[in-house]
């Protein structure tokens, strides 16, 4: 683990609306996260989600995993490539590549997550990917990746600051979410994030099984789809999502009417995670291919990153009060943007930068607490045997209509060439 005692992390997340081409913006639009990076202070691991990553027959049968390697693979090569470019002295002695560390596609979702060679592959002991399907009978058209990644630290480092131990080893987990659509009832997505969290553990070799509370980080991303309550959708500021930054009063009005910051004081497991404060515009939805926003839907900030790190404890916490009497805590948001520029959807690509302080679980107190779903195992088979049915019954009406319609051509143009 790194010897800074910090990890350094980017995650993203783009709905990209079924895009399956192969488009350059699938993977040119993670270009700008690493313009302010230096190449001695480059991420150490970056978190790529794409939701309606996969067509719904796709996601239903399981996913074309052939894709999915595919596209990992490429943004292997875009990530190292473009770190090749950054200007530093002694550039050559400075190893810039990333490893792909997990690369899944669960229902309409992918999540990639890259290690920097440099600062942490080697500490990386197991990964262990699981999906999650939150549609009809816990089908995978809607649902979530979640991705636990365990790290082990080298006996040998040692904490830059005295006041805080060394971790021996780390647990961190990023979960890529594609939640319930339906504008209004934002209860169903609580709904939906508490019963992922309930039905994750995990078995890492040589461990009895964890479960999500026993993460030291958990990373949220995705396509959140908490909206913006607006009763009149003529009350919003029309025309170019600029005008929604250039109006400190229409961002207000938002922040105030946002489903997501509403839920995290009632909700109790959203109020354990946190948010960089948002200063771009919407992300959803917008005309395809333009930059104005389509008014048939609420302008809203669908797509977000939420994390939760595990708080001090007390001692610690008073012992790292800064100078202003400010409570310490161990995450340190660096930026949050979208990426205005990718309009090959009707969302726009959001990536946050953040740093997190690594402290032994003897200095923290637990995440946030929660029972196992004892129903977990049921439900991760009936959603698999439901979404093959599914799948199976789309190709089987696919057919049903494709094969009446090619005898039909076929005795047309049969008939049309013996006319003739």
């Amino acid at each position: 683990m790194k010897t800074n005692n910090q990890l350094n992390i980017i995650a993203c997340t783009f709905n990209v609306h079924k895009e399956q081409d192969h488009p350059k913006e699938l993977y040119s639009w993670i270009e700008p996260q690493f313009l302010n990076f230096g190449m001695n202070d480059l991420p150490d691991l970056i978190a790529v989600g794409y939701e309606e990553f996969l067509g719904l027959k796709d996601a239903l049968l399981g996913g074309n995993q052939k894709y999915v390697q595919q596209v990992g693979l490429a943004l292997q090569q875009k990530i190292n490539s473009f770190t090749e470019t950054l200007p530093s002295e002694g550039k050559n002695e400075i190893n810039t590549d990333y490893t792909l560390l997990s690369g899944t596609g669960f229902g309409s979702n992918a999540l990639f997550i890259f290690s920097r060679d440099k600062t942490l592959t080697k500490s990386v002991v197991s990964v262990l990917p699981v999906g999650l399907g939150s549609g009809i009978f816990w089908v995978g058209n809607k649902g979530a990746i979640s991705v636990s990644i365990r790290l082990n630290s080298p006996s040998s480092s040692e904490s830059s600051t005295s006041s805080v131990q060394q971790p021996s080893e780390y647990f961190i987990n990023f979960i890529c979410a594609h939640l319930d659509a339906n504008k209004t009832d934002s209860s169903m997505r609580n709904f939906q994030l508490m019963d992922f969290a309930k039905r994750l553990e995990f078995t890492h070799p040589g461990m009895d099984k964890i479960m999500l509370s026993n993460h030291d980080t958990v990373v949220i991303l995705g396509d959140l789809n908490y909206r913006v309550n607006a009763s009149d959708d003529s009350e919003l500021v029309e025309g170019h999502p600029e005008d929604y930054i250039q109006l400190d009063e229409q961002i207000q009005y938002n922040e105030e009417n946002d489903q997501l910051h509403q839920h995290r004081t009632t909700f109790p497991f959203l109020g354990w995670f946190r948010e960089a404060t948002i200063t771009f515009p919407p992300t959803y939805k917008y005309i395809v291919n333009s930059s104005k926003i389509d008014y048939t839907r609420t302008p809203s900030w669908c797509d977000r990153v939420l994390v939760a790190v595990r708080p001090p404890n007390e001692e610690l916490a008073e012992e790292m009060k800064s100078d202003d009497n400010t409570p310490y805590h161990p995450l340190h948001f660096k930026d949050y943007q979208s990426v205005q520029s990718i309009q090959l959807s009707d969302h726009r690509p959001v990536y946050c930068h953040f740093v997190v302080d690594l402290i032994s679980s003897s200095q923290t107190n637990p995440i946030f607490e929660f029972e196992l779903d004892p129903y977990r195992d049921w439900k991760q088979v009936v959603g698999t045997v439901a979404g093959a049915g599914a799948g199976a019954g789309l190709v089987a009406l696919g057919y049903w209509y494709i094969a009446p319609a090619a005898l039909m051509v076929y005795s047309l143009t049969t008939l049309f060439n013996f006319r003739s």
